[in-house]
């Protein structure tokens, strides 16, 4: 007969007593962790479920504003914290997430600045900028009670994330193009600008846009248009009048484009004429804005621009029949000037009209120089020179040119002194002649482009 003892155990956490187990096995839980392991080891699938179900929703309740937000688990690294979650969207209306921050700027470009942090936040959104950011502390607040919430994915955030301010996304560029008012039909002067947000000015109070970032345009063009004008004009759907300022220019790697300079000529001599502007929506139709005031970077009079776009007609002709692309020097000397005649009597199918002062020969043989001097007694002394020309212009060579000259009326400068030549003239010399005008200096000169083919 078995004798009962009594047994007592204190300062523990769970209390066991076993009398009588007749060698049964005992195993003791004393956590959540351990039973829902033991559950899996034991194949209780259904009830581990259940158990972890048990402890979500219990997780749930115990958000501070429940029944509004609820607990969510998320694992951020090894680590698994709570994020606030509300229940439905009228909620997070109702009784809105927000977080106040103190944080101190790492970015170089950015923590130096003196303005506000509107201002640092409208430059870092211009550039499309992210701005690192040292997160020192964060508080979370919903509605107006603020959340004692330590442990949960913000505040574990602050502790061990790196920390940046992404840039508010640029809407795409507005697609405009420039066009003169006029009294019948408008003119287009620039086709396609891809105008986009480029600076906002508080001291000055000005918006800026411009397409620095169209690679496919050589003009810069850049539009200022007062704040007030622009916040004021734009609930309507679009700028009439607006206080603004256009400038137009050529970017750096197209200084010599022909007809990047023509349109910006086109472009000036209507401004020096008070033509206006308008800046129209090729999506929409609308005019974007009304330009009368215009900023140039160009020195230029009516006439002076007149003569000059005669000559880049001219240009833009040529490089369309021999298919060539100039790059216009800032000086343009006389020779380009004749190289330009030339290749448009070519593609005009024309003859050139000009004088001479003489005209110089070299003889080789003394066969054509007895025939030049017996010529020399007629009335009438008649020359035609052929020779093949090379065109070097703004940086570009033409070839396949033939060249015939012309010359009416000529004769001996010295007949006596050729003779003398002659006489002593030796088999494989050679002679020069001069000629000058006799009774007419005329020259016809005709060019014929007859290219490398042919």
């Amino acid at each position: 007969m078995s004798t009962k003892k009594k047994i007592s155990q204190k300062d523990a956490d769970v209390q066991v007593a076993i009398q009588d187990s007749d060698n049964a096995q005992v195993k003791i839980i004393n956590s959540p962790i351990d039973y829902l392991e033991d559950l899996l080891h034991s194949g209780n699938l259904e009830e581990a479920a259940q158990f972890l179900g048990r402890i979500h929703r219990l997780s749930e309740s115990a958000h501070p504003v429940n029944p509004h937000y609820i607990f969510k688990p998320v694992s951020i690294g090894k680590k698994t914290v709570f994020d606030h979650v509300p229940v439905n969207e009228q909620v997070s209306k109702d009784y809105p997430l927000k977080y106040k921050a103190n944080f101190t700027i790492v970015d170089q470009k950015y923590s130096g600045e003196t303005k506000t942090f509107d201002e640092i936040l409208e430059k870092a959104t211009i550039n499309q900028d992210e701005i690192e950011i040292n997160m020192k502390d964060i508080e979370t607040w919903i509605g107006d009670m603020k959340i004692d919430d330590e442990g949960t994915l913000m505040r574990e955030a602050v502790k061990s994330a790196k920390w940046k301010i992404m840039p508010q996304e640029l809407p795409p560029p507005m697609k405009i193009k420039i066009v003169k008012e006029d009294d019948v039909d408008d003119i287009t002067i620039i086709d396609y600008i891809e105008l986009s947000l480029s600076d906002i000015d508080n001291e000055s109070n000005v918006i800026v846009f411009d397409n620095s970032k169209q690679a496919s345009s050589p003009h810069l063009v850049t539009v200022t248009i007062n704040k007030g004008s622009f916040d004021k004009q734009k609930t309507k759907g679009k700028l009439m009048e607006a206080d603004s300022k256009v400038n137009i220019s050529i970017k750096e790697e197209h200084q010599g484009n022909v007809n990047a300079i023509y349109k910006l000529d086109i472009f000036v001599l209507n401004t020096l004429r008070s033509q206006n502007f308008r800046l129209v929506n090729l999506e929409t139709g609308e005019d974007f804005v009304v330009l009368k005031n215009y900023n140039i970077n160009k020195e230029a009079s009516i006439s002076k621009l007149e003569e000059e776009l005669v000559f880049l007609k001219k240009l833009i002709k040529i490089e369309k029949y021999f298919n060539v692309n100039f790059s216009i020097s800032e000086k343009i000397e006389a020779d380009d000037h004749e190289c330009v005649e030339i290749l448009c009597s070519i593609i005009e199918d024309r003859s050139l009209k000009g004088t001479f002062d003489e005209l110089n020969l070299e003889c080789h043989s003394r066969e054509s120089l007895d025939g030049l001097i017996r010529y020399e007694k007629q009335e009438k002394f008649w020359f035609m020179i052929t020779q093949s020309v090379v065109i070097e212009l703004f940086g570009q060579t033409i070839t396949g040119i033939e060249s015939r000259k012309e010359f009416n009326n000529v004769c001996l400068k010295d007949p006596e002194k050729a003779k003398r030549k002659y006489a002593d003239m030796e088999d494989g010399e050679t002679v020069k002649l001069k000629f000058v005008p006799g009774s007419n200096n005329q020259l016809t000169k005709t060019f014929k482009y007859v290219n490398d083919e042919g």
